[in-house]
């Protein structure tokens, strides 16, 4: 179930309103923001809409989101409870004039309604709820227009059929169906011949060198490393938590969002994303069931990764990116990170780096990496 509301021009203090609403109502007193261009924010924002639920507080989220409205234009945020058995991810974009209620854990999409319908303001006729499911063969949508902010009229249900009927097949020879399998029998037939060994013996040799060969990937060193393709998330796999994901995929993830599921791996919190930013997010992938944190170390602790076992740790700084020295990637199994805590590196005056300072006992070296 989700929840779309549009609005004509952002409720910037009906917005903390909701937000305390739901904090003094359902304990959900803890929230993180997830904004484009995160790097304007500090930590201390990004975990806190405003102390003492003041909008004017420069030290709250949504002051600085004020401020600098012209340039984030969409957030992100997760608001539960300390327990996680309440939860809800909303996003908000102020050019498309929308905010989405993407998930919701132990509470209603009702009761968030009703929270945002008593906090914020909405203009007469331009706001409307769209409440149904995102995704299906059959759409079903149930629309509430909101009329002077508190008078809600249901306006009925609709429903969109495609018409899936099949095209005419073309009797072309551009047709798929005819030449597809006569260039697959050409082929065929080159391969077949003789000569054509001749021409390419590297592909036909049976004692190549293969050290030789380029490959898609890293070239198998030593036992800790590993050679796997990778593909991204498909489009409906994103927004899912990382426990329902299939192997062999790779997303990215926020440093904070990262440590409290490493840190409490029994209640699964983390959502997958194809969204990266540079500087801040970090690339994770999922291998046989197993999560693992992809970074860049430099050379010192490079340098000492052979030795890393269950008896023997390492602690070093991991960057989400290629910076400075550190231009090693290497991939950190979840469950073998037995500290981490993020912080901000100040680059210069207008760049900063969310980098985490990591304690591990097991190491991937030379990880397939997908980082931009």
């Amino acid at each position: 179930m989700s929840l779309e509301i549009h609005f004509q021009e952002f409720d910037f203090r009906g917005f903390i309103d909701f937000i305390c609403y739901l904090g003094d109502e359902y304990k959900m007193d803890y929230i993180l923001f997830n904004p484009d261009k995160r790097e304007l924010f500090t930590d201390f924002q990004l975990r806190h809409i405003a102390p003492h639920h003041d909008i004017n507080n420069k030290q709250g989220f949504t002051w600085a989101w004020k401020q600098m409205q012209d340039k984030v234009r969409n957030i992100e945020f997760d608001l539960f409870t300390k327990d996680k058995t309440k939860s809800i991810r909303m996003s908000i974009e102020l050019d498309a004039k929308f905010i989405y209620l993407n998930q919701a854990i132990g509470i209603s999409p009702a009761e968030i309604k009703r929270a945002l319908k008593d906090n914020m303001k909405f203009l007469e006729e331009e706001g409307t709820f769209t409440a149904g499911n995102k995704f299906g063969e059959n759409l079903r949508i149930e629309k509430l227009e909101i009329i002077k902010g508190d008078k809600f009229e249901q306006h009925g249900k609709e429903n969109k059929i495609v018409n899936n009927k099949p095209k005419k097949e073309e009797k072309s020879w551009k047709n798929p169906r005819i030449i597809v399998p006569a260039v697959a029998m050409f082929f065929a037939a080159l391969i077949s011949a003789p000569w054509w060994s001749n021409l390419f013996p590297l592909l036909f040799k049976d004692d190549v060198d293969n050290s030789q060969i380029s490959i898609n990937g890293p070239v198998e060193n030593n036992s800790n490393v590993f050679n796997i393709l990778l593909r991204p998330l498909e489009s409906l796999e994103t927004g899912k938590k990382i426990g329902e994901l299939p192997s062999g995929v790779y997303f990215f993830g926020s440093p904070l969002g990262i440590k409290f599921e490493i840190e409490d791996p029994e209640n699964d919190f983390l959502q997958a994303t194809n969204k990266y930013s540079n500087n801040y997010s970090f690339e994770l992938q999922k291998i046989d069931s197993r999560y693992y944190l992809v970074g860049f170390i430099g050379d010192e602790a490079y340098s000492n990764i052979g030795s890393v076992n269950s008896e023997k740790s390492l602690n070093t700084i991991l960057f989400p990116n290629l910076w400075g020295g550190a231009i090693h990637p290497i991939a950190i199994p979840f469950d073998a990170i037995y500290t981490i805590n993020y912080r901000t590196i100040n680059v210069d005056e207008k760049t900063d780096i969310q980098v985490f300072d990591v304690g591990f006992k097991e190491v991937i070296d030379k990880p397939e990496i997908h980082t931009k």
